[in-house]
């Protein structure tokens, strides 16, 4: 095993170049436990970047699509399906579900994200994350992300990405793109919007893979 380490390091010292020992992306080559932490860093952020790649081409193919088309039962729930495409996007099945076990819920996925904060201004502190929009007053969230609320009255959920919002229209039956500032001008602009946080499950869920 220390001879397989060693011949690694020369390896890693003949193709990735190294000063004194210090490779060329600052990895201390002598350091055989640094060397293999940082092959592992390295190796889960490009399996993260495609899979951030995977699920921004998926979203793109949605669009224009109409829920019977995503939804494998073919179930509608006419006035509200924005979660409903969503959890199918994300696989979740928090809450009231369609017939194929998908969320159908605003409040449902609402309360679903580890953390969802206010958005006052500007982009989403996360990328991706879902975007909540509601008449001022109908929800709420605290400015430690973990404590929230929100009540009866019109809601919309979408999924951001890169500028980018993809929802479900409800009155014109498909999937569609909208910018953060038009999200802002739903309701006659009287709105609040939210950004709520990824679960683990869905970075991780079929989705991104």
């Amino acid at each position: 095993m220390k001879r397989f380490a060693i011949a690694l390091l020369s390896v890693a010292a003949v193709l990735g170049g190294t000063r004194g020992g210090v490779a060329a992306d600052g990895v201390d080559v002598t350091d055989a436990n640094a060397w293999f932490r940082e092959l592992g860093r390295q190796a889960r952020q490009t399996q993260e970047d495609n899979g951030l790649i995977r699920f921004g081409r998926r979203l793109d193919q949605l669009e224009f699509q109409r829920i019977s088309q995503i939804c494998p039962t073919g179930t509608s729930y006419p006035g509200n399906n924005c979660a409903h495409f969503v959890s199918h996007v994300l696989h979740s099945g928090h809450g009231e579900t369609c017939p194929s076990g998908a969320s159908v819920s605003v409040h449902d996925l609402f309360v679903a994200c580890p953390q969802v904060w206010k958005l006052n201004g500007g982009t989403p502190p996360e990328n991706p994350c879902l975007i909540f929009v509601a008449e001022q007053g109908v929800a709420g969230a605290a400015s430690n992300g973990m404590d929230r609320v929100m009540g009866p009255g019109r809601r919309h959920i979408g999924i951001y990405m890169d500028g980018k919002i993809w929802h479900y229209s409800n009155t014109r039956h498909q999937v569609e793109q909208a910018t953060v500032a038009q999200f802002r001008r739903f309701y006659g602009g009287n709105v609040d919007l939210f950004c709520g946080q990824l679960t683990t499950n869905w970075r991780q869920g079929p989705a991104f893979r």
